[in-house]
């Protein structure tokens, strides 16, 4: 560019700017108010998200089972242990200990037990003493003979005071004293164990069957048997079951099965 040129031009537009800028300012009639301009921010909006609420596991309390009250332990030796039993069947059923012979209790629970699994009654060893009325019949020789369900009522005493205990309690009794039953059971010689005889003692009792009444009977000499030789030909467990009547054999078998739950 030809500065020759420029230089004037220059200086003229100096001269213009300094002129314009000694005038004096217009008055302005009323201000009216200037809207700048929004700022523009390069930064895009910050997005808020909210955080999700913390989610605090709480462990659930523990609660511990209740303790189980103590029993009484088994006794140390198999001579002189009657006065242990007596305190183990007052913790279990107080009235039951008023029907029990003191003399050998284990030995003679055992040897029950071993019966009852062979499908016979205790005999002169048996470990309870209960009286019971005589055996009822109702009829006549012309009209027949039946059972009366006055047999029925004859053993509520002893059943209510069996089944009065608790079955969990009596199954921690059994597992604490069996090595001792196991022991009176090596003494009558016979193979197996007590615990398999007690096993083959309470599925005797639990498969009896309810009777058909009323069961027709004869009187051949002085005891009664039944007219249905089946019936007749049945196990002393069954007619034992039978005299007691459905509702005791029910609570009977009802114990055994929740027994045998806890043992």
């Amino acid at each position: 560019m030809n500065w020759k040129i420029v230089a004037p031009i220059a200086i003229i537009a100096a001269g213009g700017i300094w002129l314009v800028s000694q005038q004096p300012e217009p008055a302005s009639p009323i201000e009216q108010p200037v809207t700048l301009p929004a700022e523009i921010d390069p930064k895009p909006p910050e997005v808020v998200v909210e955080a999700e609420p913390e989610v605090v596991e709480v462990e659930a309390p523990v609660t511990k089972a209740p303790a189980l009250p103590p029993i009484t332990p088994p006794p140390v030796a198999l001579d002189n242990s009657d006065v242990t039993v007596l305190e183990a069947v007052a913790d279990l059923s107080p009235s039951l200990g008023k029907w029990l012979i003191p003399q050998e209790q284990l030995r003679k629970w055992v040897l029950a037990i071993d019966n009852i699994a062979n499908d016979s009654l205790p005999g002169k060893y048996s470990p309870v003493s209960y009286h019971m009325d005589g055996f009822a019949v109702s009829g006549d020789a012309d009209t027949g003979f039946q059972m009366s369900e006055a047999n029925f009522n004859r053993a509520d005493k002893l059943i209510n005071a069996v089944t009065a205990m608790d079955p969990q309690t009596v199954a921690r009794y059994y597992q604490s004293w069996l090595p001792m039953l196991e022991e009176a059971y090596r003494e009558l010689g016979k193979p197996g164990t007590f615990a398999d005889s007690f096993d083959r003692a309470s599925e005797r009792l639990m498969a009896v069957q309810g009777l058909q009444q009323p069961a027709e009977l004869d009187r051949p000499v002085v005891f009664y048997t039944y007219d249905d030789k089946t019936l007749e030909d049945s196990g002393d467990i069954d007619k034992l079951m039978w005299r007691l009547g459905d509702y005791n054999r029910e609570k009977v078998q009802a114990f055994l099965i929740e027994f045998n739950k806890y043992k």
